[in-house]
């Protein structure tokens, strides 16, 4: 079990298998490929979302909804892993946590490969 802190709440989750993890890729660069060349996994949650702003689609529910239940996400112990789950969990106040949220678990999920792999083609992050 994994686990971070967005805003003083504790988020845990398990690591994706590698099939999973590949279905993830080909999901971001698919849905996202416009938006990852403009940032790199280490941009900050805004950039990030003004990036994504320009994507057709809901990239949380698209991408991220499927990942956090497939890390069977939780925060403070409770599930965190469906849309009704989400909206008992965040505000409109604090959507941005959720966004910070679904970036890191993504992040912690396949930003080594995303790494691994640019690296590997003589780009540099």
């Amino acid at each position: 079990m994994n686990e971070f802190i967005v805003n003083g709440r504790t988020y845990r989750y398990v690591n994706m298998n590698a099939f999973e993890a590949h279905k993830l890729i080909l999901a971001l660069v698919k849905k996202l490929g416009p938006a990852i060349k403009t940032v790199s996994m280490d941009a900050d949650v805004s950039a990030l979302i003004g990036a994504f702003a320009s994507i057709e689609g809901d990239v949380l529910e698209d991408v991220a909804l499927p990942v956090f239940a497939k890390c069977s996400l939780s925060v403070d112990g409770s599930p965190l892993q469906n849309r009704g789950q989400i909206d008992a969990a965040f505000t409109p106040e604090d959507v941005m946590d959720l966004y910070e949220v679904a970036f890191t678990l993504i992040k912690a999920q396949v930003g080594p490969a995303f790494t691994k792999a640019l690296t590997r083609f003589g780009a540099h992050i």
